[in-house]
């Protein structure tokens, strides 16, 4: 199955203030995710092919049926502990979708932090190590492959 993605394009407005653009460009997947006997969604996810493991907001613990596997802290390109993040380490069902149809669920580990301040963010392990993505963006197209 190939599931097309989008991509989202912002300006960093503190520079353009200054005269010089800088693009954002986000990479962005549909999800839903596992709740009981039905599915709650969809949502906006950037894919992020920099981020070790999926990150959610606190708010989608109370959508989905996620098992806490563990509490930790978690950081990004910054590794001062004052800009760590309380997450919980969770294991829980989600399904990608577009214009075109359906994933099967996919069953992953991902961090649901204490913060609905961040965005939904789709990383390596357990999602983008068991597909195919290519990217063609002077395309403006981007795709995931999900094997039958």
């Amino acid at each position: 199955m190939e599931l097309s993605l989008n991509f989202g394009l912002k300006y960093d407005l503190e520079l353009l203030d200054k005269g010089i653009v800088v693009p954002v460009i986000r990479l962005f997947g549909v999800i839903e995710f596992k709740y009981r006997s039905q599915w709650n969604g969809p949502y906006d996810a950037i894919i992020d092919t920099g981020s070790p493991l999926s990150v959610f907001p606190a708010s989608i613990q109370e959508k989905c049926d996620a098992r806490i596997l563990h509490k930790t802290k978690i950081s990004g390109i910054v590794p001062d502990k004052s800009c760590s993040l309380s997450a919980k380490l969770c294991l829980l069902t989600y399904r990608l979708s577009d214009k075109n149809g359906i994933t099967k669920p996919i069953e992953s580990k991902a961090y649901i932090t204490e913060s609905d301040n961040i965005p939904l963010i789709l990383g390596f392990a357990d999602f983008l190590e068991k597909f195919d993505l290519l990217i063609r963006y002077p395309k403006k197209a981007a795709s995931l492959f999900i094997p039958k």
